[in-house]
């Protein structure tokens, strides 16, 4: 019925968490990024996800339009969100399944890629390494790392723990952030 029961729900996504609006509206897959619209045509939020679960039939949950407007407004602006920092680097969440098998550790993040001109690259990191923490906090997952960056902005400097499987051997470094250009 398009009825909101919720306010500020918290729907904690790992480390991190969101507060959404709560709405008996489907969604589904490919309903995702939608409009969450009023009775007056406005748009109030965005759609991002439901409780997928035999107890539970038609919560979904949308992204206040409050929370989603700076964002809208610097990719219209910038083709991208000024002011996220980033390292420069595609990774993959180590785990049990995947670490081990691959002669890697069983938590932590393994670096696929690296931008070419990201200050890790010129500090002499490369692929396959792994971070394993991030201003003296231990890295298990994608969101520990995250959820350091996000207390940073481009021109920061953070500290590394850098774990490299060649050798056995974590290595600290300092990296400057760059600024999120996508």
């Amino acid at each position: 019925q398009g009825i909101i029961s919720g306010l500020e729900r918290d729907l904690g996504a790992g480390a991190r968490s969101l507060k959404l609006i709560q709405v008996d509206a489907a969604i589904n897959p490919g309903n995702s990024g939608g409009p969450l619209i009023n009775r007056f045509g406005q748009v109030i939020g965005i759609n991002s996800s439901k409780i997928a679960d035999i107890n539970y039939e038609g919560i979904g949950f949308s992204i206040p339009i409050s929370e989603a407007m700076p964002i809208i407004e610097n990719i219209v602006d910038y083709g991208y969100v000024k002011g996220r920092a980033v390292l420069g680097i595609s990774i993959v969440e180590l785990n049990s399944t995947n670490g081990p098998i691959n002669g890697l550790p069983s938590k932590g993040v393994y670096i696929a890629s690296i931008t070419v001109g990201s200050d890790l690259a010129n500090k002499g990191i490369r692929e396959r390494d792994v971070i394993v923490e991030a201003n003296g906090k231990e890295i298990i997952t994608t969101d520990d790392l995250l959820e350091e960056l996000e207390k940073f902005s481009p021109g920061d400097t953070m500290n590394l723990g850098i774990y490299r499987p060649e050798n056995d051997k974590v290595y600290y470094v300092d990296v400057i952030l760059m600024e999120a250009q996508s």
